[in-house]
């Protein structure tokens, strides 16, 4: 396993939308390392920000064995982790409002607003959540 802190660890930036992914990276490393159990949720102490640290090392199933009830003890302190759930149409309006004051005279403005909209706009279509009016 990397030391805590060397630039191989996975890193969380304490946002819900990038929990999913340094949970991915870091079982990766956890089961080529083999750790298991308490071993394995002590590892993952450790590459957490000290404020996250303080926060998930104080959850009930920090002191288990069970890695699998531990990230899902973790998932319910950040709605919205799990993908499609992450946004809501005011995300969608609060893009729109930021780049309808913003000049676009070039196709590289005009791309960045677009990529940003369909961010957002794709998972809440996929979901129902907004209608094609709302695009």
């Amino acid at each position: 396993m990397p030391m805590c802190g060397s630039k191989r660890t996975p890193k969380f930036d304490g946002k819900a939308s990038s929990l999913l992914e340094f949970l991915d990276q870091y079982k990766v490393l956890a089961d080529d390392g083999g750790l298991q159990g308490q071993d394995r949720i002590k590892q993952l102490l450790c590459y957490l920000p000290s404020d996250e640290r303080e926060l998930w090392s104080g959850l009930t199933e920090a002191k288990t064995s069970d890695f699998d009830m531990f990230v899902a003890e973790v998932k319910v302190m950040y709605p919205g982790c799990k993908g499609d759930r992450c946004y809501t149409l005011s995300d969608l309006q609060v893009i729109a409002r930021k780049y309808a004051s913003m000049p676009m005279p070039s196709v590289k403005e005009l791309s960045t607003y677009y990529r940003a909209f369909h961010k957002v706009m794709q998972p809440l279509l996929a979901s129902n959540r907004i209608g094609t009016a709302e695009r």
